[in-house]
């Protein structure tokens, strides 16, 4: 049979332009601009579905050199990890045009802390525009005459957490106004959920005091158990070091990510040479 030619069976080309889309995976990954670029760079791999129904598309945004920040391997790539120490992605990358872009278009994007899987289900409408002009490695160059484009959103149809606005909260008040009873059956519900409402305090001041985080003494404790487990292997670089702490307080369950990141912090040269390790030069190692 030879190749269909009803319109209804072709699909979209390869750039996706003027559609409305579902995205439905966000992922960091390293990105090679399809072998054009060595050594790679950072980007964000986002997976989206065009809600007319055609094929998913694949679209790489970078977002920087992998020197600074990398996928963490620990979660597949939904947070990143500094094997330097840096904190703060730049303005020069096409993964930050895209992310404004979402505010710039009136999403509220107040949820998005450090895991871009947030994101997934949201729902946009995405354009080409010209990339900007900028210095360094990441500048896309034109080719074939044609000037470089960068995928962006100009409207924000929905995101994820949307539905847990007013609707919700106009159909829980209505709710507890019909059940609400009157007489002397208000008055012994309100003695009941006074009494609920105690032991559900109670009860969350023991989650509170359980999931708080670790005192300084304890986190100072756990870096140097950490640490230690680490150089055990052998002499480790400084920065090298950082990633793989981090990645070793991934493991532990009962710490939240505010604690692991502030566990990990600590870890630097005068840190590690105030508590015994030996530091020579940008490297580290256990005492003889």
């Amino acid at each position: 049979m030879g190749i269909m030619l009803h319109p209804d069976t072709y699909i979209r080309g390869g750039l996706m332009q003027d559609v409305d889309v579902t995205l439905t995976n966000l992922r960091w990954t390293e990105w090679d601009y399809q072998g054009t670029v060595n050594p790679p760079v950072l980007a964000c791999r986002i997976t989206m579905e065009p809600l007319d129904g055609f094929d998913e598309h694949e679209e790489f945004l970078s977002a920087g050199s992998l020197d600074n920040f990398q996928p963490n391997p620990d979660d597949d790539g939904k947070t990143l990890i500094s094997p330097n120490g840096k904190e703060h992605l730049t303005q020069s990358s096409n993964w930050y045009h895209f992310i404004r872009s979402i505010t710039d278009s009136g999403g509220d994007l107040t949820p998005l802390k450090d895991d871009i899987s947030i994101l997934e289900g949201s729902k946009f409408h995405v354009v080409r525009k010209p990339a900007p002009k900028r210095d360094g490695a990441f500048t896309v160059q034109k080719k074939e005459g044609r000037e470089a484009q960068i995928l962006v959103v100009d409207k924000v149809i929905s995101l994820p957490w949307d539905k847990k606005g007013a609707g919700a909260k106009r159909t829980a008040t209505a709710a507890a106004t019909a059940a609400k009873p009157t007489g002397a059956a208000a008055k012994t519900n309100s003695v009941a959920a006074a009494a609920t409402t105690a032991t559900a305090t109670a009860a969350a001041a023991e989650e509170a005091q359980a999931e708080a985080p670790a005192g300084d003494d304890d986190m100072n404790n756990i870096a140097i158990g950490v640490v230690t487990g680490l150089l055990e292997k052998g002499t480790t670089p400084i920065n090298q070091l950082k990633v793989f702490s981090f990645r070793e307080l991934n493991k532990d369950k009962s710490l939240d990510t505010k604690t692991k990141n502030a566990i990990s912090g600590t870890i630097n040269a005068t840190w590690l040479a105030g508590n015994g390790f030996v530091v020579d030069g940008a490297d580290v190692s256990m005492p003889q």
